[in-house]
């Protein structure tokens, strides 16, 4: 054959006399009537739904959204902050005559300003 799908009638003990069955090129068959029925969604989300509902799983919503988000914010600038300093640290077998106290102060510079904010943020607002 010629990769055409062909519609063949076919008489079996499996198959009642008036099924048609489709025969591939590889020259499978399937029973016409066992065909897959592809159920349709049973939501209908845009896009913009999706990602609103992937935010609020991982922060959560409302007050605790808030409170998530200062949480993180701390976590990963101490994170970021400490990854840098080791970094810093690591050079510093490689290269003796820089100085590592002013690297280490320069990038906590730029992250304790950052962690004291969200610290004054999550236990000034006065519940």
């Amino acid at each position: 054959m010629d990769g055409a799908v062909t519609m063949v009638q076919r008489e079996s003990p499996s198959a009642p006399v008036d099924s048609s069955v489709v025969s591939g090129p590889e020259g499978d068959s399937i029973a016409a009537d066992s065909a897959v029925k592809i159920a349709p969604p049973s939501e209908k989300t845009s896009v913009g739904e999706s990602v609103v509902s992937k935010i609020s799983k991982e922060i959560g919503t409302g007050e605790a959204a808030k409170d998530s988000f200062v949480y993180l914010t701390i976590r990963w600038s101490f994170l970021v902050g400490t990854l840098t300093s080791l970094a810093i640290f690591a050079r510093s077998f490689c290269d003796t005559s820089a100085d590592l106290v002013d690297m280490v102060k320069t990038v906590w510079s730029v992250f304790m300003p950052i962690i004291t904010l969200a610290l004054g943020y999550a236990f000034g607002k006065g519940r």
